[in-house]
């Protein structure tokens, strides 16, 4: 135990408990008599205190630190109790190896609560030797609980909290198995984007990277085909989550040889844009197919040349606007000019695109209702 706890407020939230008699003379919570006593108290508010002070203080060590807060979440009343047990219990790091043994254990625990803080752990410590069990957990995922999630999401439309726990669990264990980049899943995963965890399928498989991207690629497309106007193409924004560093090649083709903007906006928030090369290439791109979703991906300076070449010579004035404002968010003042010069174009949206970038770059105000002379 490394924080310092104010002995005064110790004195009074825990009387039975080895405290900090001294600030230079710190010893940790002893959480088995926190759970001990806890069996027996009653009073709600020292109930509260003794559990903030867990929250604030407690960081688990050893695996016996972690089935320790666990047996004490198993004696809290009520979720705000758990919450605040949990979140000690979440204070790891990706290098506390030494507690993935404790957590998978916990993944047969009877409360859901231990279960899934237990999930997410193991996500954060990357034990991969947990992945069998993980993928169990999303495997038991049927029709069934589909069909029960459907229903009780009907009845509960405020708190959702029946339906959460539904999918909650299988929910994470595809979070922590993209984080794992657990390869061995993919087919799995892929089964269960068609089911009401898609949105959790297609992030695993972006945290995968570029193992999955062609799996992924294929969602996007399937997608992408059958979708209606209002609904969402979860492997298109979860195409933005794969390595662009390890997947540059592989990236830049889907990008050339895929038509669809959705598709073509998840790939560029993927692709390392920095790189000169990933620059000329969208450049070039949008000079060859005037998709206005290449400007979307110019989020850098080092696109000012293409943004301000757009800006001088496009012939829609809607690009030309749009050039504009993503200059007024890159605030270079080598735009300046060019900008400056944009006050005199014939399209109102232009001019006021132009100016409201130029006051972002300069902090000054341009008038730009009548075109500039």
């Amino acid at each position: 135990m490394k924080k310092i706890i104010s002995a005064v407020i110790l004195a009074l939230a825990l009387p039975a408990f080895q405290i900090y008699a001294e600030q230079t003379d710190a010893k940790p919570i002893n959480i088995k008599q926190v759970t001990t006593e806890l069996k027996e108290m009653k009073d709600e508010n020292k109930r509260k205190e003794i559990l903030e002070q867990v929250r604030l203080h407690v960081k688990p060590q050893t695996e016996e630190d972690v089935t320790d807060l666990i047996e004490l979440i198993h004696q809290a009343n009520g979720d705000e109790e758990k919450m605040k047990v949990g979140e000690a219990l979440s204070t790891i790091k990706e290098t506390d190896k030494q507690l993935a043994g404790a957590f998978i254990n916990a993944l047969d625990d009877k409360e859901y609560y231990v279960r899934g803080t237990s999930i997410e752990n193991l996500g954060i410590l990357k034990a991969k030797e947990s992945a069998p069990k993980l993928r169990e957990i999303v495997r038991k995922f049927n029709k069934f609980d589909e069909a029960k999630y459907q229903a009780i999401k009907v009845v509960d439309m405020v708190t959702l909290i029946g339906s959460r726990k539904i999918i909650g669990e299988p929910a994470a264990a595809l979070i922590t198995l993209g984080q794992m980049k657990d390869e061995d899943a993919i087919p799995l995963i892929v089964e269960k984007y068609d089911t009401v965890l898609k949105e959790y399928a297609a992030r695993a498989l972006g945290e995968i990277g570029i193992k999955a991207l062609p799996e992924l690629m294929k969602l996007a497309k399937k997608d992408i085909a059958s979708r209606k106007s209002d609904s969402v193409c979860e492997a298109c924004r979860a195409l933005s989550r794969i390595n662009g560093r390890e997947a540059k090649e592989e990236l830049l083709y889907y990008l050339k040889n895929e038509k669809d903007s959705d598709i073509r906006d998840g790939l560029l928030g993927a692709l390392p844009t920095e790189d000169d090369d990933v620059v000329k290439i969208i450049c070039d791109l949008y000079a060859s197919e005037k998709d206005t979703i290449f400007i979307s991906g110019m989020r850098n300076k080092k696109f000012i040349p293409c943004l301000i070449k757009i800006l001088q010579t496009d012939a829609n004035q809607y690009t030309r606007a749009y050039a504009a404002g993503k200059l007024g968010q890159l605030r270079d003042s080598t735009a300046v000019p060019a900008l400056e010069e944009a006050l005199k174009d014939a399209n109102v949206d232009v001019r006021h695109r132009a100016a409201n970038a130029l006051k972002h770059i300069t902090g000054k105000d341009y008038e730009w209702q009548t075109p500039k002379k």
